[in-house]
């Protein structure tokens, strides 16, 4: 299940999980904290909206965002979920 990144909902550092950012979609890395994500791929910094743990599966993208339509890749919010300025 994803979970909201903020400084309050770190996750442990050094821990396999997998991380979102609308831009990239989601990666496979460790969290190494001051709002750092980094998979073999690259790294994020302050960037990351969403992470969870490996479960060994790799998830769908969270709830409320579908693969934006002009773009190869990347991910925008769904507007057909968005309510009064917020996800439904």
């Amino acid at each position: 299940m994803w979970v909201e990144f903020t400084l309050d909902n770190e996750p442990e550092e050094g821990r396999d999980l997998y991380y979102f950012f609308e831009v990239v979609g989601v990666h496979k890395g460790k969290y190494f904290g001051s709002c750092t994500f980094a998979s073999p791929k690259g790294f994020l910094n302050g960037d990351v909206t969403h992470w969870q743990y490996d479960t060994g599966v790799k998830p769908e993208v969270p709830d409320g965002y579908i693969q934006d339509p002009e773009w190869l890749c990347g991910y925008i919010q769904d507007p057909g979920r968005i309510h009064n300025g917020g996800v439904v």
